[in-house]
């Protein structure tokens, strides 16, 4: 068989595969886990007298909460410090992974894949056991959506059509997990295959058109993850709302990740990588309004469209962090006023 192109089969199943997995550890895994955990962390409905053990559970929840989330952040910091990104991700993401205690569908906060919660319980609790910190950058994270569900809504709202808004809500959640998936399937195919052959800089295929296509499957695929929980019910007082903060804290974790990595393949390529990156786009193709309208921040706290340096990567993403933050939170607090 000729050498590239069993290269480019094995990169093809290698991603296959790799999808699949990661498919099967988003919608079935954690109800295995969930059900599993439930010998341990049991729900409310089978007590009759409150367990010693489950008054512990909510004793040393605070405990635990905070140690993992002082953790994450630590991880997430250091990593930026010591330009291993790795650490940063595995921070990030685990201050993200709670979203699948969405799957619980139970009535004890902690029951069974609940026991993620632990993690987000600090940030409630310290808020006065407030859970609206949780859903600050929702609305921000919700507007593309609400821009193609509005005429859905306003023919819900006249009577003309009944339950267009959910339906299509629930159609742009499958066709977000699809192209998720499919983006990120592309890139590591697409990745591999072009390592295997010795590439060192990777502009073909998905790579054209994105510098970072398989972290732009990522974040649509956690993006889906946060859609699914918020379209799940679930009892109020075993649940949270949309956990928006902390999507937002991946989102700019994994952008700044992004950006460190440029660094290095700068420092290591030279001019070769800055013309790739001049004339590919960073995430996706966007006209020329919008992207200046995004570079206006880097440009004037920083005096240029891309950070180059640590410092400036973590001032321009923390500026465009309480912006986005800022601008979302009155309708945040309104949207769980009136939900919640």
């Amino acid at each position: 068989m000729n050498s590239d192109l069993s290269k480019l089969i094995f990169s093809i199943i290698f991603s296959i595969l790799f999808t699949i997995a990661l498919f099967y550890a988003t919608f079935i895994l954690p109800t295995i886990i969930g059900n599993v955990l439930k010998r341990i962390f049991p729900d409310i409905y089978q007590w009759h007298d409150i367990p010693e053990n489950i008054s512990f559970l909510y004793r040393c929840a605070m405990i635990i909460g905070i140690s993992t989330f002082i953790l994450s952040i630590a991880f997430i910091i250091l990593g930026f410090i010591v330009r291993w990104t790795k650490i940063s991700f595995i921070g990030a993401l685990t201050l993200y992974l709670p979203v699948f205690s969405g799957f619980a569908f139970s009535m004890f906060l902690f029951a069974g894949i609940g026991v993620l919660r632990y993690i987000w319980y600090p940030m409630v609790q310290v808020f006065g056991g407030y859970a609206e910190i949780l859903l600050i950058g929702y609305s921000i994270l919700l507007l593309p959506l609400c821009i193609i569900m509005a005429p859905f809504l306003i023919l819900d709202s006249l009577g003309i059509t009944s339950q267009a808004t959910t339906t299509v809500y629930v159609i742009m959640i499958l066709v977000i997990i699809f192209i998720g998936f499919t983006v990120l399937a592309i890139s590591i195919a697409t990745w591999l295959y072009y390592r295997l052959k010795g590439v060192k800089i990777i502009k073909q295929g998905i790579y054209r058109y994105s510098r970072h296509p398989q972290y732009l499957g990522l974040l649509l695929w956690c993006y889906s993850l946060l859609l699914l929980y918020s379209s799940m019910y679930v009892v109020p007082f075993a649940n949270y709302p949309p956990p928006a903060m902390p999507y937002l804290i991946l989102l700019f974790t994994i952008v700044g990740i992004a950006l460190i990595e440029e660094q290095k393949l700068i420092e290591k390529y030279g001019n070769e990588y800055i013309e790739y990156r001049r004339q590919t786009p960073f995430l996706i193709p966007l006209h020329k309004a919008i992207k200046d309208a995004i570079l206006w921040i880097p440009r004037k706290v920083i005096k240029k469209d891309l950070p180059e340096t640590r410092m400036e990567i973590v001032k321009v993403l923390m500026v465009y962090f309480i912006i986005l933050t800022l601008l979302s939170m009155p309708f945040d607090i309104l949207f769980y006023s009136h939900i919640y």
